[in-house]
């Protein structure tokens, strides 16, 4: 396991190697990665889970049973299971999930999101029984405070260093501390508005581009053909 996951995800694999063995199943998929998870305790992915109203023991009733209906007479591989497509796509996409809350490892709320998001899998299916699917959890994960601050992001009260911060900044962050629905939450929270930002005067000067900028800016107040693709001469 590389630098990129953190050691709770290196001891969740081996927790789900041990499932697979146990059920002697030949591969490890997406649901040994999830009776890893469950198997590891207390986490901020299990506590979003139990705050999700999941029962964590129906949860891996099922899915032990679903493991066992797997079970092959066969030699298992010495050097111990190998990862499905699944289970690799999903270790893959949890440091993705990482990403996007701005941590530079990936730890078990985020294998939790990326098993979530992917909706090929067993666990997946699993989960949704229970009633839970990506946006309940990465709304619970993103803008709650206790699981926020259990993984070291900052509250929902708080403004990381390099977002804006003028008055309509404020304004957004007091309309999510009320909890105002949004279409897009996650881009809010973690995306920056460089439109609010250029109003703010929080944007550096461009130097030396006056002429580029000036043509930007006619091609921008055109009715018609007011597009420009980046990367593109201006002239």
């Amino acid at each position: 396991m590389n630098s990129e996951y953190s050691s709770r995800i290196s001891h969740i694999l081996n927790l789900s190697r041990e499932e697979a063995r146990r059920f002697r199943n030949s591969r490890i998929s997406a649901r040994h990665l999830l009776l890893g998870l469950l198997r590891d305790g207390d986490n901020p992915a299990t506590r979003a889970l139990r705050a999700a109203g999941v029962s964590l023991e129906q949860v891996r009733m099922e899915a032990e049973q679903a493991c066992s209906e797997q079970a092959t007479s066969e030699q298992l591989p010495e050097g111990g299971a190998a990862l499905t497509a699944d289970a690799t796509r999903i270790l893959r996409a949890s440091f993705l999930e990482a990403r996007l809350a701005r941590t530079s490892e990936a730890d078990a709320q985020h294998l939790l999101l990326a098993l979530l998001r992917d909706k090929d899998n067993d666990g997946h299916r699993l989960l949704r029984q229970q009633g839970v699917d990506y946006d309940k959890l990465s709304s619970r994960l993103y803008r709650g405070r206790a699981v926020t601050n259990a993984y070291g992001s900052y509250s929902d009260t708080e403004e990381p260093e390099d977002f804006p911060k003028g008055d309509s900044a404020k304004k957004t962050q007091q309309r999510q501390d009320d909890g105002a629905d949004s279409d897009t939450p996650i881009i809010d929270q973690y995306g920056t508005d460089l439109t609010r930002a250029a109003a703010d005067g929080k944007l550096d000067p461009v130097v030396g581009r006056e002429k580029e900028m000036m043509r930007i800016a006619q091609i921008l107040s055109r009715r018609k053909k007011n597009y420009q693709n980046a990367g593109c001469q201006v002239d």
